[in-house]
């Protein structure tokens, strides 16, 4: 099932940039995930891994579409699988995280030990 959502138009100044595209966990799935699965026995929570992110943000998992508020240009979006395994998925979460506790990592890997002097 598709919704509708408004965004706003990218302005004029904003450039866009297209690179090819590099292989994916999910492409590598979609070409060899069938005859591995057919090759090795998996357990169930492998296999449920393996066909959501296999089906993320495609139209297995139903999407919606965004119209522009200025121009009425419409676009498809996908939903994703919120895997926990899925690199789509939490690539923003991964990058939070590593964000938020850079600065406490470093500190404890660097000094381990408080130091007292007496």
């Amino acid at each position: 099932m598709l919704r509708a959502h408004k965004y706003n138009r990218p302005s004029s100044t904003q450039t866009i940039n297209y690179r090819p595209k590099t292989p994916e966990l999910q492409d590598m799935f979609r070409q060899y995930g069938e005859a591995y699965r057919n090759k090795y026995k998996l357990p169930p929570h492998i296999l449920k891994t393996m066909r959501a992110i296999e089906n993320c943000r495609t139209s297995v998992m139903g999407g919606h579409v965004d119209i522009c508020n200025d121009c009425g240009v419409s676009r498809i979006s996908y939903n994703s699988c919120r895997n926990r395994h899925c690199p789509k998925c939490q690539s923003l979460a991964k990058e939070k995280w590593i964000d938020g506790t850079e600065g406490k990592l470093a500190e404890h890997w660097l000094f381990p030990h408080r130091f007292h002097y007496s």
